[in-house]
């Protein structure tokens, strides 16, 4: 899958984020260069599973991105980029939940800096082949960018918040289907100050998929 976003090339103090989700087991991932795998989380306990994954990238990115994976499963992504985000080690604290059923909870996080970004990629397996969609973020998060699912029971979204005062974080997620769900939660250091109105600045979406091992290609 080739999807053409028109946001310009990373640039240093811009970080980019990718959420995956599966409905089986992907095996090994190959993700493109440059980008480094924040947190996995699998949950295996309602079927079909989910597994998840959360990757970033300091600034390295330019053209396609492709991400291929061993075994055959369904799967969707998305992602976005942000201004102003430290341009090394970047990430504060991060943690994941998973669960079965339709209300995507994530961990409490204590930030250590005033000034950080709050990000979490949500991915869900559903029962049910009708349409499954994310809503109403809690404690001040709003939804990025997300990619809806109405024929593999599949879908991910990317979660965020940005905050000027340290504290303890955390958020949930609607969906309106029950499913096996994860939810990867992290928060990143601010290179420069951040403007919560001027976030994200750009998003892109990997359509799901079937028949793999395959792999997909984000374009910038």
């Amino acid at each position: 899958m080739d999807l053409t976003w028109t946001g310009d090339p990373l640039d240093v103090n811009e970080l980019a984020f990718a959420v995956l989700a599966f409905d089986a087991a992907p095996g090994a991932i190959t993700p493109p260069s440059g980008w480094t795998l924040l947190s996995s989380s699998d949950e295996t306990g309602a079927i079909p599973p989910c597994y998840a994954r959360i990757y970033y990238n300091e600034g390295g990115a330019n053209g396609a991105q492709t991400w291929s994976w061993a075994n055959a499963a369904n799967a969707a992504g998305c992602g976005a980029t942000w201004d102003g985000i430290k341009s090394t080690s970047p990430v504060d604290q991060d943690g994941k939940v998973n669960g079965t059923d339709d209300s995507l909870e994530t961990s409490s996080e204590t930030t250590t800096e005033a000034d950080e970004l709050l990000v979490y990629g949500a991915g869900q397996a559903a029962t049910s082949l009708s349409n499954l969609t994310f809503s109403a973020p809690t404690n001040s998060f709003s939804i990025i960018v997300q990619i809806e699912e109405t024929t593999a029971r599949v879908a991910a979204a990317l979660v965020a918040r940005i905050v000027a005062a340290t504290g303890t974080y955390s958020s949930v997620l609607t969906s309106t289907l029950a499913g096996s769900w994860n939810t990867l939660f992290a928060t990143f250091f601010a290179g420069t100050p951040l403007d919560p109105a001027l976030f994200p600045h750009a998003t892109m979406q990997l359509p799901s998929r079937v028949a793999l091992p395959r792999a997909e290609v984000i374009g910038y």
